[in-house]
Order: structure tokens, then sequence, then C-alpha cells
């Protein structure tokens, strides 16, 4: 099991035994520096202004590490540690046999981009990720044999000139046709059609069904789940073709302060 850990913006590794228990964390990797972007106030100063779509109060977000999720390669040879604090993808081999993590590389995103949540397209040579602070996507180019990525685009996931807004969660749909990524503040999830060559163009960005889409899981039987945090519910949308791209909620069910939503398949002994 891999975690990252916002706070402290460090990642570590635990075993998960025969019967699902973990057992004692067997690497912890620590990271430093500061994005200097969203960095805060300078002693005795202001506040630096906030980046567009954001409230003055984002700064601070980048004033040190703050390791967000990671998204292993295909492979299961790397770990990709998306870290919103430094601007940065920190590549790390990953030994599954020791459960170890050693470091590798990095890919640094834009300045002031924030990157939160990660995906690869099925093909495996493509890394979406949603960065949070600017929001926007950005497609990486993956190369497996040298673990290494390479920025080939980066697409805007609202209008400009819209208010606060905080991208979250990102998925891609089992096809590869398709890429979602969901709005806090816009409350919308921006869908963008993927081409044979994993490029993306902005298809829509329907409403998610309620407020402040924190996370979501695209669920068997065309439907999306999306936790809407400030709205306490999790609403589920149908998955439309064509330029609609999502319907109106068809159901719903309370869960307070909803953040996260997974599908487990679950197997009877």
């Amino acid at each position: 099991l891999l975690v990252a850990n916002y706070g402290t913006g460090s990642a570590g590794v635990m075993p998960v035994l025969p019967d699902g228990s973990l057992g004692e964390m067997t690497s912890h990797v620590q990271h430093v520096g500061s994005s200097g972007v969203n960095a805060g106030r300078q002693a005795g100063g202001p506040p630096p202004p906030a980046p567009p779509r954001l409230r003055p109060e984002a700064a601070g977000r980048q004033e040190g590490p703050h390791a967000h999720s990671t998204t292993l390669s295909p492979d299961n040879r790397f770990a990709i540690i998306a870290d919103l604090g430094l601007d940065q993808l920190i590549i790390y081999e990953f030994d599954r046999v020791h459960g170890k993590l050693n470091t590798h590389g990095q890919a640094q995103t834009r300045p002031g981009a924030g990157p939160r949540h990660a995906v690869f397209h099925p093909n495996g040579h493509i890394l979406y990720v949603a960065n949070e602070l600017g929001s926007t996507v950005s497609a990486y180019a993956w190369d497996a044999s040298s673990g290494t990525l390479r920025e080939t685009q980066t697409l805007d996931t609202v209008s400009p000139g819209e208010p606060e807004n905080y991208v979250a969660d990102i998925h891609i749909a089992a096809a590869a046709d398709r890429l979602y990524v969901s709005n806090r503040g816009h409350d919308s999830i921006a869908v963008y059609d993927v081409d044979a060559a994993g490029s993306m163009a902005l298809a829509a960005a329907p409403s998610c069904g309620g407020r402040w889409p924190r996370n979501f899981a695209l669920a068997p039987g065309r439907f999306m789940l999306v936790a809407n945090q400030h709205s306490d519910e999790v609403a589920v949308l149908p998955v439309l073709e064509g330029p609609a791209a999502l319907g109106a909620p068809v159901g719903r069910v309370a869960a307070p302060q909803a953040c996260c939503v997974e599908i487990v398949e679950f197997h009877k002994p």
C-alpha cells in the first residue's frame, strides 16, 4: 500500500498481509522545498496575490511540500507522486519485493499548477494530471524504459474569468475515449474527448449535480458517482455519448461531507 501525506509532504509504503491487514511501514520519503508561486506572505508583508480563479486564502498552499497522491506506472516499476506544494511530479523506482521507494527523477509542472491527482491512459504511454490550483489538466508522455515524463498538452478546466475554482479528481473511461476532471467552485465535471493519440479536446463541462465535487468514480452501466462534499451527498449521473456528456442526476444518497467514493468488486468465497 502506497500512501501520500499532504500535511507533511511525505509518502510511505506498507505491506498488505495475507489476511488483508497492514504491516509496518517499509519505506518513507520526505519531500523538501517550495514552489514559491503560492508561498504565502513575506515576513511582515501582505500576502501575495492569488492566481486567477483562487481566493486570496489560497496563498500559502505552496509554502512547502504537499504530497497529494501516488500513481503506480502500469508495469509497477515506478511510483509517481504529485506534490502540489512543489509543482512537481516526483518519480521513484518502486521495489515491490522489499517495499522500497528509491528516488529516480522528477517532472516540473507549470508554475502554480498544483498537481493533485493523476491517471494513466490504458495504453500506458500517457499520464493525465489534474492541477488543482491552476484549474488545468495536463498530458505527459511516459517513457516506461527510462521512467521519464514529458509534458505534451495543458488545457483549462473552466473558462478564463470564472470565479474561484479548485480542480479535484480525474478519471478516464475504459474505452479511453473520454477524460473527466471535477471542478470545485465551478461545480462541474470537465469532459474531454480523447483521440487515438491521446490528445484532449474539451467536449463539455456539465453540472456535477451538487456542490464541491471532491471525488467521483465511473461505475458499471455507464454511470458516474460524484461525491459532492458541500451538498452532503453522492449524486448519480448518467454517462452520455455526444456533446451532452453527462445527464442530470438520476439518484442521490445522503453522505455527510462526502469526499471519496470507490467501486469495489466483491467475490463471495
